[in-house]
């Protein structure tokens, strides 16, 4: 069983501990659970987005059919790289492949993302219960990685800032970590 808790997510995105399988963002953060997803892809598949080996598929068209998500999973890669499968607004209809999958990913890797799921959803249920799946929690930023996240900005960015900007900006900047980066650029 393997359900990270929310701090340990940076540490395990740093160094995930899966060659193949499948990795489930989820959570009230809509920009953290595609950050989340982004540094995925990006460590399994590279850096190149129009890699073959990349697909993404939309929620909705899991749902309307469940097998394609397996079929992708399993296709052979033309170049012999590992199979990165993205799914965005994953739900109930992934569930099935899901089950398939993790019984034997086929040396994929299947990046699901989906929205705040209770500890009895069947699809978060399934990924934690799993070895070769690890559920990933996406919560709205606490003061301090808000703080970490200005201060990181800032360095990236080449900015000097006095000390008390970041607390500053810290009491006015969004919930999603998408709006806040878009903030603070």
């Amino acid at each position: 069983m393997t359900a990270l808790k929310a701090h340990e997510v940076e540490r395990f995105l740093k160094r995930p501990d899966l060659d193949h399988g499948v990795l489930l963002a989820y959570g009230p953060d809509a920009g953290l659970v595609r950050e989340v997803g982004a540094k995925l892809v990006r460590h399994y598949g590279g850096a190149d987005p129009g890699s073959m080996n990349l697909v993404t598929l939309d929620g909705s068209e899991v749902d309307s059919d469940p097998g394609l998500l397996a079929v992708e999973a399993r296709t052979v890669s033309l170049f012999g790289d590992r199979r990165v499968v993205r799914v965005r607004g994953a739900g109930k209809g992934a569930v099935m492949a899901v089950t398939d999958l993790l019984d034997d990913p086929g040396g994929a890797v299947v990046v699901l993302g989906a929205g705040n799921l209770n500890p009895r959803d069947a699809l978060r249920a399934l990924v934690e219960g799993s070895k070769r799946g690890r559920a990933l929690p996406c919560y709205p930023d606490s003061d301090e990685t808000l703080l970490r996240l200005i201060n990181e900005f800032f360095a990236e960015a080449g900015i000097r800032a006095d000390p008390d900007v970041a607390p500053a900006l810290r009491d006015i900047l969004g919930n999603d970590r998408a709006v806040t980066r878009r903030e603070l650029e």
